[in-house]
C-alpha cells in the first residue's frame, strides 16, 4: 500500500497502537466500553462538576441510524449550525447547548448511548501564567482548556508569564510588571528595560532622565534601543514602573548557567541522527525561537520552523552551533536525534489506494498515557483543532489529515 499522506505516516511511526478509518454503515454500533446510561437518564461523564468542557460528544445506540440521530436533535431543539455530525461513527459533536436543549437529550435513554465532556488536552509542565482574572493557571493549555468551559468567560486573556502577584489586586492596571525578578521583592543587577516601538532613543533618554536617574547609572544601546540599569533605589524603580506608555518591560538579570542540554535518542558515539528536534521552554515563545537560532548563528535554511508546536527541525548543524544552543539552557528545553523508521502501524479498513475515509480513529498503546498522546500528535504535527480525543478509550478523532 502507498501511503500518500505524511501526517498520517509520522502517526503509524510515533507510537499509535492502531489508526482504524471509520466503517462504511452509518448505523455501525459504538463500542460498548463507550456507554453510559441508567434507567432515568444518560449519564454526563468526563465532565468536571465546575466545567463541562466542550463540544459535548454525543454516541447513539446501534439501532438509532441517521434519520433517527436528525430527530433526537431536532425533538431537543439543537439548532443545526451548533453541532457537527458524524455519521460514519454514530457520533454528534456538539459546541453550543442550552440547559434545556441538555435535558431532553439525556432523557432520550432508548436512543442515546453516551453524553461525554471533550478532554482538556493540557501537557504537564510547570509554565504558570497569570490571567486578566488574576487567576493563575499552570501554563497556556490549561488556561485555553479553562476558555472550552461551557459558559466560560471569553474576554479573559493572558496578563503575564508567571503567577499572579499576592498583591496584584491592589497594584495599578498601569504598572509595569517586573520580570524574571525574585519573589522576595529584590532585584538582579542590572535591569533590562525595553521600550515601546513608539518610543525611540530619544524618547528612551527622555523617560530615565524624567525619572532622576543619573546618566552613569545605566548603559544605553541604543540599536537595539534597550537600558542596562546597573543600580537604583526602589522609588527609582516605582517610577519607571509608573510609565507604561513608553516601558513595555523591566527584567532582572538572569545568573549565566553552565548547564547544558543534553542530546537524547542520540547514538553513544558522539554522532548525530539528523534532523535533530529542538523544543523550547515554556517561557520561549516563537520569537524567541527564532532567536536563539540567530544566537547560535545557525541560518535559517539549516531548519524549518513548526510554529504550531513552537519546535525546530534542524536539518544540518555544525559542533560550534550545536555547543552554542547547548549552552542556551534557559531557552533550549530538549535536544533530540532523529528516530529510523522501524516499522510502521496498519491502517485498518481503509482503501488499498492510500486514501483515507475520515474521520480517522487513532488508538495507542496502554502505556502511553495523555502527555504521551498530546507529544505523539504535536511530533505528527497535527494541531489540537483538528482532533478531538476520547480519554475513557484512549482513541483520538482525527477530522483532518
Amino acid at each position: 500500500m502507498q501511503f500518500k499522506n505524511n501526517r498520517i505516516i509520522s502517526l503509524l511511526t510515533l507510537g499509535a497502537a492502531a489508526v482504524v478509518c471509520p466503517p462504511g454503515s452509518s448505523t455501525a454500533a459504538n463500542n460498548g466500553s463507550l456507554r453510559s446510561r441508567n434507567l432515568q437518564v444518560v449519564a454526563l461523564s468526563n465532565c468536571a462538576n465546575d466545567c463541562m468542557t466542550m463540544p459535548l460528544i454525543m454516541g447513539f445506540d446501534g439501532k438509532c441510524d441517521t434519520a433517527c440521530q436528525v430527530g433526537v436533535l431536532k425533538k431537543a431543539g439543537v439548532p443545526k449550525g451548533t453541532y457537527r455530525h458524524l455519521t460514519g461513527v454514530n457520533m454528534v459533536f456538539i459546541d453550543e447547548l442550552a440547559d434545556a436543549q441538555l435535558f431532553s437529550l439525556q432523557a432520550e435513554t432508548i436512543n442515546v448511548s453516551f453524553l461525554e465532556c471533550d478532554s482538556c488536552i493540557a501537557a504537564s509542565t510547570q509554565s504558570p501564567i497569570c490571567g486578566s482574572n488574576d487567576q493563575t493557571y499552570m501554563n497556556v493549555d490549561s488556561f485555553n482548556c479553562g476558555q472550552k468551559c461551557r459558559g466560560a468567560d471569553t474576554s479573559v486573556s493572558v496578563a503575564y508569564q508567571g503567577e499572579c502577584k499576592a498583591n496584584s489586586a491592589v497594584l495599578s492596571v498601569d504598572e509595569v510588571p517586573l520580570q524574571n525578578c525574585p519573589k522576595d521583592g529584590s532585584y538582579n543587577y542590572p535591569l533590562l528595560i525595553g521600550f515601546d516601538d513608539r518610543c525611540d532613543s530619544s524618547c528612551a533618554t527622555q523617560t530615565m532622565q524624567s525619572t532622576g536617574i543619573s546618566s552613569v547609572k545605566y548603559d544605553h544601546l541604543t540599536s537595539v534601543n534597550i537600558m542596562f540599569l546597573n543600580e537604583a533605589s526602589d522609588d527609582e524603580v516605582a517610577t519607571l514602573r509608573a510609565d507604561p506608555k513608553n516601558i513595555k518591560y523591566i527584567e532582572c538579570d538572569s545568573p549565566v548557567s553552565t548547564t547544558q542540554v543534553d542530546l537524547t535518542n542520540c547514538p553513544a558515539d558522539g554522532s548525530l541522527n539528523m534532523p535533530l528536534l529542538i523544543s523550547f521552554t515554556g517561557s520561549c515563545g516563537s520569537s524567541c525561537a527564532n532567536q536563539a537560532m540567530q544566537n547560535a548563528d545557525i541560518e535559517e535554511s539549516k531548519f524549518d520552523f513548526l510554529s504550531n508546536t513552537n519546535i525546530i527541525v534542524l536539518n544540518s548543524v555544525t559542533d560550534e552551533e550545536l555547543e552554542a544552543l547547548r549552552s542556551d539552557s534557559k531557552n533550549v528545553a530538549t535536544i533530540e536525534c532523529d528516530t529510523p523508521v522501524e516499522a510502521l502501524v496498519e491502517l485498518s479498513n481503509c482503501p488499498d489506494d492510500g486514501s483515507l475515509i475520515l474521520p480517522v480513529m487513532v488508538g495507542f498503546n496502554d502505556n502511553c498515557d495523555n502527555d504521551c498522546v498530546i507529544q505523539t500528535l504535536k511530533r505528527a504535527n497535527i494541531d489540537k483543532t483538528e482532533y478531538e480525543q476520547l480519554t475513557h478509550t484512549g482513541i483520538v478523532v482525527l477530522n483532518t489529515v
